[in-house]
């Protein structure tokens, strides 16, 4: 256990695509998902890393599923943090697309009343890049002195002007993933159509757009974003691939001439979301003021 530097202890879950050496200097406390290649069980960015996940999946006769932290992991977890911190807030991937938030949830109720602290747990409606961007603006909150008090009534604000747009080349990892049913996936793949998935309002993967290649899809995302941007100011923007950084080339131009800024980070995304996403997906997640 690191000397803490903040009274709040920040938690969320390896979905949250963040730079590893944020992580470390804000103290965020991580609770990871698995992924499972067959019988075999891999601990998201621990036992398996992005890059490792993307050949595997490429190679492997098995397609990779995942499954969220139980329980008891959350127990553990709060149970060591309120030892040390004043109150813990724990923000998780959206619980349309995983049972993450709910366990957690449930950990923080029991541990709650043992501690007589607060666990706030919030589920964020956001995923990857999405999440690591309120993830980012939470730990930057608990450093500037904010209360735990004042931060979660905010963050479900934040939460919702956070999206994340996720470019995807091929249509069979998101049939195999779960997140296109396998009739809509067929006549998409018979038309070659490469598919725009973003998180919709009910937490669910949706699909945003789509175009004939997947340079078009990135450009319909573009016009979308900056449609967004007439209306809202773009606070802060991340980019995150399938393990093919030169995909990126095309929206790192884009958000720079549209922002004036670079981005927050570059990371690949994780293997849990990339169960999904598959390599080679091109990913911006924008956060608005």
């Amino acid at each position: 256990m690191h000397e803490r530097k903040y009274p709040i202890a920040l938690v969320t879950d390896s979905t949250c695509d963040l730079p590893e050496s944020f992580m470390e200097k804000y103290q965020v406390h991580v609770v990871p998902l698995s992924v499972f290649f067959g019988q075999n069980q891999y601990i998201d960015k621990i036992s398996m890393s992005p890059e490792s996940f993307y050949d595997k999946q490429e190679t492997s006769k098995d397609y990779p599923t995942t499954s969220q932290p139980s329980v008891q992991a959350f127990t553990n977890t709060f149970s060591h943090l309120l030892a040390h911190y004043d109150s813990v807030i724990a923000l998780h991937i959206s619980s349309g697309l995983s049972g993450t938030y709910a366990n957690s949830l449930k950990a923080a109720e029991k541990i709650t009343a043992e501690y007589n602290k607060p666990i706030t747990v919030i589920d964020s409606n956001n995923i990857s890049g999405s999440l690591g961007l309120v993830v980012q603006r939470v730990a930057l909150a608990i450093e500037s002195g904010l209360t735990h008090k004042e931060i979660v009534e905010k963050i479900n604000i934040w939460a919702g002007n956070t999206h994340v747009f996720v470019s995807v080349k091929a249509m069979k990892t998101m049939i195999k993933g779960g997140r296109v049913s396998p009739l809509k996936g067929f006549f998409a793949r018979l038309l070659h159509i490469r598919p725009v998935i973003t998180i919709g309002s009910n937490g669910k993967a949706t699909l945003f757009d789509k175009a004939f290649s997947q340079k078009g899809n990135m450009r319909k995302t573009m016009k979308h974003i900056r449609k967004m941007a007439e209306t809202k100011k773009i606070h802060s923007y991340g980019l995150l691939h399938g393990n093919n950084e030169d995909k990126l080339d095309y929206f790192r131009e884009e958000m720079k001439a549209l922002t004036g800024q670079e981005p927050q980070f570059t990371v690949t995304i994780s293997p849990v979301v990339g169960v999904s996403s598959g390599k080679d997906a091109a990913a911006v997640a924008v956060h608005f003021e």
